[in-house]
Formats: C-alpha cells, sequence, structure tokens
C-alpha cells in the first residue's frame, strides 16, 4: 500500500497541530510577504504590546495562535497563483 498524502488546509489552532504532529504529519506554512512584515513585528513587540498590536491590526483571535511553531516548510505567497502551484508542488517532491 502507498503512503497517502492527507492536507489539513486550514489549521489555526495548537490542538490542531499536536494532533498533526503526533501522526508523524508535517507542518507547511504559506504566507505572504506583509504576512512576513507584520510577524517580524509582532516578535518585536512580544507580551503584552505584542498582542495588543496584534489585536489592533484587526485579526480573528485564531489567527496567529501556531505563529510561534517551528514549520516543517514554509512557502512565500509573493507571485501568481500558478507560481504557488508550482511551488507546493516542488515542496511536495521533497518530501515523496
Amino acid at each position: 500500500q502507498e503512503d497517502q498524502i492527507i492536507i489539513a488546509d486550514d489549521m489555526r489552532f495548537m490542538n490542531e497541530a499536536i494532533s498533526a504532529m503526533k501522526r508523524d504529519g508535517q507542518l507547511w506554512r504559506i504566507v505572504s510577504p506583509s504576512a512576513i512584515r507584520a510577524d517580524e513585528r509582532r516578535r518585536r513587540y512580544k507580551g503584552f504590546l505584542g498582542k495588543l498590536f496584534h489585536l489592533k491590526k484587526g485579526k480573528h483571535a485564531s489567527e496567529g495562535n501556531l505563529d510561534d511553531l517551528e514549520f516543517d516548510v514554509t512557502i512565500v505567497n509573493d507571485g501568481t497563483v500558478e507560481q504557488l502551484e508550482a511551488k507546493v508542488l516542488d515542496a511536495l517532491k521533497s518530501i515523496r
């Protein structure tokens, strides 16, 4: 039997990430350049000010819960849909 790839395309909570890791899953993250800049600002203002800054930007409580995790793959979505698809397919080839 061939190994299966199962994709959960919307993971926002720590318990979801833990469940995937317990099953030897990989955590992938697709980010936009603006999200990278926001993460850098948040890390600069850790603690209360970081949380306040995060909330002021209008993010929902479920967003950002996994920001401090170490991801197996991070893909920067800075191009067309076709370019993003090519990046994902390239990354998938590396785990097969």
